[in-house]
């Protein structure tokens, strides 16, 4: 082929992209989409107000515009996904936005923007406009970024943004832990401790930048052996704008604890009591549990302990959590974190972390729970930590972070 031939192909593919049929909002439905933004841009930090007065007594001007989060065109930023031409033009499919910013996320083909930060942004700004209509405290908040100003672990500067759903890619050692870590201090201090500053060390200082309803920065570093906590730059012995933080850690061995209930609780990182409170919330809503309860019994070396029993969604029996494989207990402790975290945001916001390595499921296991965290009803964040990317993963479109070297980069993740 030659040269002009091949240039001619390359416009032709060029037009055939230009000239892909749109599927653009109904007016009723851009309407719909601008009054439930209270015509203010749902870009972080802007709220800029895009309806006015118009030139005639009689007239009003809108500046914003119903911006699409899957595109109106099959080639266009973020694509379409598996939508239906319905649901493209649903207005649960835009977002309002200034005519700045409604260009600013479809640049580079949306790259930057991913869906889940986009729809994000619509939950938070929405609530806050039901917030400012009907005067009643919004629960909702959302953990939007951390900054590191400096850190053992990554370049200075380094800064993770946050949406619905997110993940954590990097191998052991890499600084995933750290990262749970130090979203916890949002619920509690009591990790920052091990970060402490000695001699020759590189000092954290980072902030977490979050809403509640309105935007707040905390500032966590630890010089010392006291760690110090500014909230929006007053310090504080803690954070007093608690957000939830469920934090499944990766667990040590199953038998290095003293009994079930000690197990639970460390790896939830919660007193007893809540522990024991949590099975009483099982149902047959969970993705794996139908019921659980705590019985106190003797164990081979005729010591008293805690042993949880559990009956699963596809049986009739109840079985104790000794006798479960290590799958069966990885879903019994994420269903038990799942449970925590859904009841915190029924009246505060809630964060749900996983370390699926530690886990130990595999992906046909896991998948259900992905599905749920990424559904817009779930009422929390979710941050997810793994050693690899799976081509499962990379088809939930989630803004995902990949540790590399010491440093994070963001991509978003799409079907190969």
């Amino acid at each position: 082929m030659s040269p002009s031939a091949g240039n001619t192909l390359s416009s032709e593919a060029r037009a055939s992209k230009r000239n892909a049929p749109r599927v653009d909002f109904l007016k009723g439905d851009r309407d719909v989409i601008g009054r439930r933004s209270g015509y203010r841009c749902a870009f972080p930090n802007c709220s800029k107000l895009t309806v006015g007065p118009g030139k005639d007594s009689h007239q009003s001007e809108v500046t914003g515009k119903a911006a699409h989060i899957y595109s109106a065109a099959k080639y266009g930023p973020r694509g379409q996904g598996i939508l239906t031409d319905e649901q493209i033009r649903s207005p649960a499919n835009g977002i309002w936005m200034c005519s700045d910013h409604s260009d600013l996320i479809d640049k580079n083909s949306g790259n930057r923007y991913a869906v889940t930060t986009l729809q994000s942004w619509k939950a938070l700004h929405e609530s806050r406009i039901a917030f400012e209509h009907s005067g009643r405290l919004a629960t909702f908040g959302f953990i939007r970024s951390i900054r590191l100003r400096t850190s053992p672990l990554f370049t200075d500067e380094t800064e993770i943004e946050f949406a619905k759903a997110t993940l954590i890619i990097g191998k052991n050692g890499t600084g995933k832990t750290a990262i749970c870590e130090w979203l916890y201090t949002l619920e509690s201090s009591a990790k920052l401790l091990r970060w402490e500053c000695r001699s020759g060390d590189t000092m954290l200082d980072a902030d977490i930048v979050f809403d509640l309803p309105t935007s707040h920065v905390l500032t966590l570093s630890v010089p010392h052996k006291t760690p110090n906590l500014l909230l929006d730059g007053v310090k504080l012995a803690q954070n007093p704008l608690r957000i939830s933080v469920t934090y499944l850690e990766k667990s040590e061995s199953w038998s290095s604890y003293d009994d079930d209930l000690h197990l639970v609780s460390n790896v939830l990182h919660i007193d007893k009591g809540h522990a024991r409170s949590l099975a009483e919330l099982a149902d047959d809503t969970c993705l794996s549990l139908k019921r659980a309860e705590w019985r106190r019994e003797l164990d081979n070396s005729d010591n008293w302990g805690e042993r949880l029993y559990v009956e699963f969604r596809n049986t009739n029996t109840w079985q104790s959590f000794g006798s479960l494989s290590d799958g069966q207990r990885s879903r019994t402790l994420l269903d038990f974190a799942i449970l925590r975290a859904k009841a915190a945001a029924g009246f505060i916001p809630s964060l749900l972390t996983v370390e699926l390595k530690g886990l130990g499921l595999d992906w046909i296991s896991f998948k259900p729970y992905m599905a749920y965290f990424s559904q817009s009803s779930t009422p929390f964040q979710t941050l997810i930590t793994s050693w690899e990317l799976t081509p499962e993963m990379a088809e939930l479109g989630w803004p995902v972070f990949v540790i590399e070297g010491n440093k994070p980069h963001q991509r978003i993740a799409t079907k190969a």
